[in-house]
């Protein structure tokens, strides 16, 4: 079985394609509000913003699994790959948070 230290390279691999696609999301989520009138955007602001936050947190959470992925992989103590892990299931949870956000809201 291959130990914590084998697999940062896949968990910075993830974290790094986890904070690409929701770079892509930010960018989907930006054109649909500027797709608003002036008028309608400060009706769907609020909705817009918890998504593009969700997006940032998502990003953030990401890079710090990929970072820490990196420095574990580079042989720092097992205490930073469990961080890249927890970090890249964070960056996970804020993904699905953000896409079950948008889903909902369509109606």
């Amino acid at each position: 079985m291959a130990g914590l230290a084998d697999v940062m390279g896949d968990v910075a691999g993830a974290g790094a394609a986890f904070a690409g696609l929701v770079l892509v999301f930010m960018g989907a989520t930006t054109t649909a509000y500027e797709g608003f009138d002036q008028p309608a955007q400060k009706l769907v602001r609020k909705k817009f913003l918890q998504r593009i936050w969700l997006s940032f947190v998502g990003i953030a959470f990401g890079m710090l699994a990929t970072a820490l992925a990196l420095l574990a992989g580079a042989g720092a103590p097992e205490c930073v790959a469990w961080g890249a892990i927890i970090s890249l299931a964070l960056a996970a949870s804020s993904v699905l948070f953000a896409a079950l956000q948008t889903a909902l809201d369509i109606r």
